[in-house]
């Protein structure tokens, strides 16, 4: 059964620029996700070779989501318009 597999992986924990990275072991690969610090969770729909692999692309993921709301902060905005 599907939940089986779930229940025997083993997943690891960290945590970058106040996000949690999650991967776990699964038969395929290395699978990740990652938490915002609100407690939204990414999931990602493919896995990867190596535990190293799947937090480098959760970290240039978070830091693409972290740019991009700094992009669309009223902040940001009213500070580049300023400037134009």
């Amino acid at each position: 059964m599907l939940w089986q597999h779930f229940a025997h992986t083993t997943s690891t924990k960290m945590t970058y620029k106040g996000w949690t990275i999650t991967t776990r072991e699964e038969n395929s690969g290395v699978a990740v996700d990652y938490t915002d610090p609100n407690g939204k969770i990414y999931v990602e729909p493919f896995c990867f070779r190596t535990q190293e692999g799947a937090r480098t692309y959760a970290r240039d993921c978070i830091d693409l989501k972290i740019r991009q709301v700094a992009r669309t902060s009223p902040m940001t905005v009213g500070v580049t318009q300023a400037v134009a």
